[in-house]
């Protein structure tokens, strides 16, 4: 199984204690390996293991630095597509207007379901299953609306801008869900943890082989690296965690749809 419906799965908190925890396990091991180390090699305790920690820490944090990035670009662009989804639904809903009824009224009361639905999925209300499915059947009934009305006057300009602003909003559907499935793969958080964990045990290693434990320092790699790798995943979740898309240009259209019945 993918760890991402793992991670998914942990509260934020309880996903931060639990990090902390394992790297504190793995410090304390590397702390008792290299007391059981200490003595046997000078060379080793001053100069072969500060160079190891000081490599793969500098390794973590170009790991973290990168994946931090990658995963912000992400969190962005779900971010933009919720506005850019906001205004396309609006100007369909506007443009909606010109079409003759019965048409006009099935096809804003579909607009407003699936503002309904979209806002649904992002507070978990619905499954993204669900509204991925609800969705695109909504997406073919506005279709075969907008059929038949550029059938019926294919020469006017104000059709035509409703049918774009129909197609708008599928192409829209398609690159957020798009967007939501781009999750980190099972290998970039092995790799994350993996180092880490290697980091945290290497610089107990280090605290052993000089026979004192350095507390303060470990502890605060630990706490550090904790938090980063929590905002990594938060980063990574589609709409859950400390770190939400804010949904306010949908809710906006919401109310305003309300207001204009």
């Amino acid at each position: 199984m993918s760890p991402t419906p793992i991670l998914d799965s942990i509260p934020s908190w309880a996903l931060y204690i639990l990090i902390v925890l394992i790297l504190l396990v793995m410090a304390e091991a590397g702390f008792r390996v290299g007391r059981r180390w200490s003595g046997r090699s000078e060379a080793e305790t001053d100069e072969s293991a500060s160079s190891v920690v000081g490599a793969i820490l500098a390794f973590l944090a170009f790991l973290i630095i990168f994946q931090t990035g990658i995963a912000a670009d992400r969190f962005n662009t779900r971010r933009q597509l919720v506005v850019e989804e906001g205004k396309i639904v609006g100007t369909a809903y506007l443009r909606s207007g010109f079409l003759p009824e019965p048409d006009q009224t099935d096809v804003r009361e579909l607009l407003e379901e699936y503002v309904d639905i979209r806002l649904k999925a992002a507070d978990g209300s619905l499954s993204l299953e669900s509204v991925v499915a609800r969705s695109e059947a909504i997406h073919a009934e506005l279709w075969g609306i907008t059929q038949l009305a550029a059938l019926a006057d294919s020469g006017s300009e104000l059709i035509v801008g409703f049918v774009e602003s129909i197609n708008q909003v599928i192409e829209v559907h398609a690159d957020r869900v798009a967007a939501v499935l781009n999750r980190f793969p099972a290998s970039i958080w092995f790799a994350i943890f993996f180092v880490a964990a290697l980091s945290v045990a290497v610089l107990g290693y280090h605290t052993g082989l000089d026979g004192e434990r350095n507390l303060v320092a470990v502890l605060a790699l630990v706490m550090v690296t904790a938090a980063v790798i929590l905002l990594i995943v938060d980063l990574d979740r589609p709409q859950e965690g400390l770190l939400q898309v804010s949904q306010q240009t949908l809710i906006d259209l919401q109310r305003q749809i309300e207001a204009a019945q």
